[in-house]
């Protein structure tokens, strides 16, 4: 394999792959979503199926849903001390996390969200 870089001619062995599989940079991570308590059960089913709606638009896999509906949150967020929490495992490039970030930043019933990378 010849790999050209300036002015020099550089032979590499076979074995190293210059080429990216898209697959190999999909990592998991998990979404956790903190939805507004007094939001009507149609608002927040709205509020998670926009989000799954731009999951599944950006070709990235949910591997795990987990809705854990109202818990008490370690401190108040707009003046109350619960939230409706939802986990999602997904399988997704890093790069594309600011897509969705935008997104739910407009959604006024997602009042926190948090992409974590898993080990």
């Amino acid at each position: 394999m010849l790999f050209i870089k300036r002015q020099f001619i550089y032979i590499l062995p076979d074995f190293i792959n210059l080429d990216i599989n898209p697959k190999e940079t999909m990592k998991n991570y998990e979404l956790m979503l903190i939805i507004n308590p007094n939001a009507s059960e149609d608002d927040r089913t709205v509020a998670l199926d926009n989000v799954k709606g731009l999951i599944e638009k950006s070709s990235w896999k949910i591997v795990k849903e987990d809705i854990w509906w109202e818990k008490k949150m370690a401190y108040k967020i707009n003046n109350s001390a619960k939230g409706f929490y939802a986990l999602y495992t997904l399988e997704l490039d890093g790069k594309e996390i600011k897509n969705i970030t935008k997104e739910v930043n407009l959604n006024k019933n997602i009042w926190r969200h948090m992409f974590v990378l898993q080990d």
